[in-house]
């Protein structure tokens, strides 16, 4: 069986485990990685509903309380540029810097054990 995916892992896995152990000695250290925040993403904003009423937008507060904003207004919490935590796992960060595709190893992983249970 060709498992082409795992293969190309199996050819980085000292590289890559010698990298996330520098990773979580970072971590140990308290030494944080971080990006700055940029508001592009769709989480980082609210979207009012159109009042039938009005050539506005309407939204609710957290307390419940409405009030007009325009098609949609900044939630997130965090300025432009401020520096964050990235979210993704060490995994996820390496397999993204070796180019590995974690869905097609996890594919690839039940092709084999498919083949050993149907033996």
């Amino acid at each position: 069986m060709e498992t082409p995916e795992c293969d190309k892992a199996l050819k980085i896995q000292d590289e890559s485990n010698n990298i996330g152990f520098f990773l979580d000695w970072l971590q140990e250290q308290d030494i944080h990685l971080c990006s700055p925040h940029n508001h592009t993403e769709p989480a980082c904003y609210r979207y009012g509903d159109r009042d039938p009423n009005e050539d506005r937008y309407i939204s609710h507060d957290y307390a419940g309380q409405a009030k007009y904003i325009g098609e949609k207004e900044l939630d997130c919490g965090s300025r432009q540029g401020e520096m964050i935590c990235v979210r993704e796992s060490f995994e996820k960060l390496l397999a993204r810097y070796f180019n590995i595709d974690l869905n097609k190893i996890e594919k690839e992983k039940q092709a084999i054990l498919k083949e050993i249970r149907g033996k």
